[in-house]
Formats: structure tokens, C-alpha cells, sequence
């Protein structure tokens, strides 16, 4: 079995932000990170466009936030672009209708700002920064026709793209030295209290995705993207509500792969708890596989999991040597996603819930006393034993017993919920398994509530990244290095280039 790898960037305080919109946003060096957004869907060619990004600026210079395009006189280009002067402008360029500059006022060095541009075809464009009055074209006075002059070319994150011809573009050029948060784009032009509303007066960051209509892409950048160990892959948030859980999920051979997420005081828990989690394929050997800290060789624990035929079984160990179950035996392995919840109440009973549906509730538990010395395992039983054969997304833990209209919250009619906003008590700790993930050898995922982080052993490899729970674009390509394009979820998603585990950070908006 693999040593286990602790990787430094992840030891953060990763339960910071939780009242935030944004638990995380993303650096760029100035030197040559950039986000590309796949965009062959050509989901910028409308008639009326808002773009929204959040940026925090190391020093004032002559840098790209976001475009298509670096000045090019040949084709239709766009860029929100800063100068060393400290003004920030959107520049328009089609071939043919010249250029177009909207220029406004002093960014922040240091700060976060917001920045909106709305366009339409008819009225041109106008420009808000941190909810100011909007600026509108000075230099043009025929509003560009983005239907008839645009061009389908990657946008750039971080940086625009250089010149070039429409058949042979050049590398990404002007890149911006700082952080980028929460960039949205929808297809019609936001009005005035709607960009303020966006904007949230500086103090309360307004989630892009409660607007009506909701944007045609959402990057939280930050959130929800996956390292690789070759690259950031950044899903559009922007389809199903996913922007709150995880679109991507981890694959288990069945034989050795495993996450351990210790044993600190938080999942040493002795009175009523809640375990839950999304899977999808067998449950691996005859013996019973999942979520759990089952000890071995007499030891106390719980699991909650699944054996080769697809019984489903929820063991507690109330003491050495004494062991209390419930199983659900009515599943057969499928390759659809299935949600599991195991409910202990001590002295009372051990209850399975299986999509949303309570399906057993016996009175067989007598203690209050389970807790094992050995760490929490997703993937196993908990002794690094009886192995699970398949998917999983989304798992969690509770330190109370759940009730029938919590556990229909979580299920949320067959799509994960964003348990960060879980309308009972916050679970002790929830692994995404995809999303807020890293690859370095081994994989390490972020715990979203506590700071109980799970690093894989055994042969997990970076190609155990695949799709989660509601998955219903085009995948994810031949392996997660390749991914680009469709993804989870959505269209036109991101793929980082020169960027590493540490340009996650939980400096963000607030």
C-alpha cells in the first residue's frame, strides 16, 4: 500500500469562507497562467452579452482580466483589459466597425473589484465598476453586430490571446498578475439594479445563478475545479444547479483504492450519527465495502456499505466484539448514481434510507458507545479492508440522527444538495470526491465543512477522476488529462495552462 502524501496546499482552513458565495478563488501570476474556455458551442456569438468578474490586482499594469482576442484589425475581438495607469477598459474591434473603447475610472490595487459589461447590438455597451453609474461608449458611436462579426475563438481567462489570423491565432499574451473570483456570462444584457444586485455593494458577493435568467457559464474557479497533477479542469457551473456540489466523482478499483481521513476528536463520534454518500457500480468483494471506521480485530466502529451482490448493510459496533446490522438487499448493482443514508440512534434503531426512501427501520441498536481508534475510510470499511468496487461523489458525515425531511433535503430529487446551506446541523465533515480535489501522487480532497481532508492510498491514479452525479454532457475524453470542452454538467468548459495546486487560495471577494 502507498505511503500516504500530505500535501501542504491543502492544509487550510478550508471551513473559512463557508458564509460566502466563493470559498475559494484563483492567482495568476503574470507570467503565463491562463484559464481557456472551450467555446465551441459558440456561446458568445448573441446579439446581447454581460460579463461579470471579480479581480484582485497585485499592482497596477497593462494586463487582460478576460477576451476572445487581443487587438486584432482583421476580425471581431473583445477584451476587459487594465492599464499600469490604473484604468480598465472593455475594447471592441470588428472588421467592420473599427473600434470601439469604453473606458472608466480608477480599479483598486490590492482590493477586490467588480466589473460588469453589458452589450446589446442596438445600444452598444455599458460598463460598471463596483456598482457605480455605467459608462458608456465614448469612441463609437455604431454599436458592433456580434451575430455577424464574431468569431469563434476560445475565450482566455487570465490573459487574452495575441493576434494572429482567424486560421493560425498565437499564444495568449497581456497576463494578469493577481486573483479572478466568480466570472459569469449570460446571454442578454443585465440592468442596472441587476448588476448591483450582482455586485452586492462590496460587502455581500451575490450568487450569479439566483438571477433570472440564470448566465450561460459560471466559473467559480476556485470551487469546484480539479487539479490532475497536469492541470485545472474548471466546469461551467451554470447548467443543473451544480455550482453547490460536486460534477465530478472518484473511481474505486475495488482491490485497493482508498481515502483515509483520519480520526481527529470531530469523527470520534460516540452518541447518534448520520453517514451518506453517492455511488454508482458493484460494491467490490464478499466483503462489505463504503464509508466507515470499522475496527478490526474486535474493535468498535460503524459502516456504511455494500457487498459484491449489492446488498446494502449498516454495521455498528457497539463494543469489542459485538457487532449490530441492518441491511437492504432489494438493490442490484446498476450503473446508475444511487444515494445511500445510514440513521443510528442509540438504544433505538439503525435506519437505511436508499434514494430518499426510508427502506429499513429496525429497534436493534442498545449502545451509544461505537467510536474506533482507526480512521475514518471512504472506499473501505475502515480498516483498510472489504474494498468498494465503483463511484462514489458526495459523501458525509453527521454527529446527530437525521430526520425523514432532512435526508429528502440531501436526496434533493436525485441531484446532490450543497450541504454548505443545509437547512439542519451542519455535517462534521463532507468530501466533494472530485470537485475541490488534488492530484500529487496521490489524491487529496478537500474536507468542505471541517478540516478532516482525505488522501487516497493504494493505486489510485489521477484517471480516477470521472463524472458525477447527474452527468449529462459529452464526458470527460479519453482520461482526466484530456479533458476539454464538455464536461459535467455544462458547455464551454475550462482547462488551466501553468497552473498548479497552490493558485487555489481562500482569499475571495466578501
Amino acid at each position: 500500500m502507498a505511503t500516504e502524501y500530505f500535501n501542504d496546499a491543502w492544509r487550510i482552513p478550508n471551513n473559512k469562507n463557508q458564509s460566502l458565495v466563493s470559498n475559494y478563488s484563483m492567482q495568476f501570476d503574470g507570467s503565463n497562467d491562463n484559464i481557456t474556455l472551450d467555446n465551441t458551442n459558440d456561446f458568445l456569438n448573441v446579439d446581447y452579452l454581460t460579463i461579470s468578474i471579480w479581480f484582485k490586482p497585485v499592482i497596477a499594469e497593462n494586463a487582460a482580466l478576460i477576451g476572445n482576442r487581443y487587438f486584432n484589425s482583421g476580425y471581431m475581438s473583445w477584451t476587459i483589459q487594465l492599464f499600469s495607469n490604473g484604468k480598465v477598459r472593455y475594447l471592441q474591434r470588428s472588421p467592420n466597425l473599427g473600434t470601439s473603447f469604453y473606458t472608466i475610472d480608477t480599479y483598486n490595487v490590492g482590493e477586490w473589484n467588480h466589473i460588469s459589461v453589458t452589450y446589446d447590438s442596438v445600444n452598444g455597451a455599458k460598463m460598471y465598476l463596483n456598482g457605480g453609474s455605467p459608462v458608456v461608449n465614448t469612441n463609437q458611436t455604431t454599436p458592433i453586430q456580434y451575430n455577424t462579426d464574431f468569431v469563434s475563438d476560445n475565450v482566455t481567462i487570465g490573459s487574452a490571446p495575441a493576434g494572429g489570423s482567424t486560421s493560425s491565432p498565437t499564444g495568449p499574451t497581456q497576463h494578469f498578475n493577481g486573483s479572478i473570483d466568480q466570472v459569469s456570462i449570460f446571454d442578454y444584457g443585465l440592468s442596472a439594479t441587476q448588476v448591483s444586485t450582482l455586485y452586492g455593494g462590496g460587502t455581500a458577493v451575490t450568487n450569479p445563478m439566483s438571477l433570472s435568467p440564470k448566465p450561460i457559464a459560471y466559473y467559480q474557479l476556485g470551487d469546484q475545479s480539479v487539479d490532475n497533477g497536469a492541470n485545472y479542469l474548471v466546469p461551467n457551473n451554470s447548467l443543473n444547479g451544480s455550482e453547490g456540489y460536486s460534477p465530478y466523482a472518484l473511481d474505486f478499483d475495488g482491490s485497493n483504492d482508498v481515502l483515509n481521513c483520519g480520526n481527529d476528536s470531530s469523527l470520534q463520534i460516540t452518541g447518534a450519527m448520520t453517514v451518506s454518500y453517492w455511488f454508482k457500480g458493484q460494491g467490490g468483494s464478499a466483503s462489505i465495502g463504503g464509508v466507515g471506521k470499522l475496527g478490526g480485530g474486535g474493535n468498535r466502529g460503524f459502516c456504511l456499505g455494500m457487498n459484491s451482490n449489492g446488498t446494502i448493510i449498516f454495521y455498528i459496533a457497539p463494543t469489542a466484539n459485538s457487532l449490530t446490522s441492518t441491511s437492504y438487499s432489494s438493490h442490484t448493482p446498476d450503473t446508475n448514481w444511487h444515494h445511500v443514508v445510514g440513521v443510528f440512534t442509540p438504544s433505538t434503531s439503525l435506519e437505511i434510507y436508499f434514494d430518499g426512501d426510508r427502506v429499513k427501520n429496525p429497534s436493534t441498536s442498545t449502545s451509544s458507545q461505537y467510536n474506533a481508534s482507526n480512521n475514518l475510510q471512504i472506499g473501505a470499511r475502515g480498516d483498510s479492508a472489504g474494498f468498494f468496487d465503483g463511484e462514489m461523489s458526495n459523501a458525509a458525515i453527521w454527529n446527530t440522527n437525521l430526520s425523514t425531511t432532512e435526508i429528502t433535503e440531501i436526496y434533493n430529487q436525485g441531484v446532490p444538495s450543497n450541504l454548505n446551506t443545509f437547512s439542519g446541523t451542519a455535517p462534521v465533515s463532507w468530501w466533494q470526491l472530485g470537485s475541490n480535489s488534488s492530484f500529487n501522487t496521490n489524491w487529496t480532497c478537500l474536507d468542505e465543512i471541517g478540516t478532516n481532508n482525505a488522501v487516497s492510498a493504494g493505486s489510485m491514479t489521477e484517471d480516477a477522476i470521472t463524472n458525477g452525479v447527474g452527468y449529462s454532457a459529452s464526458g470527460l475524453g479519453t482520461s482526466s488529462i484530456d479533458i476539454k470542452g464538455d464536461a459535467p454538467y455544462s458547455t464551454a468548459n475550462g482547462l488551466s495552462e501553468n497552473m498548479d495546486v497552490l493558485d487555489r487560495v481562500t482569499d475571495v471577494p466578501s
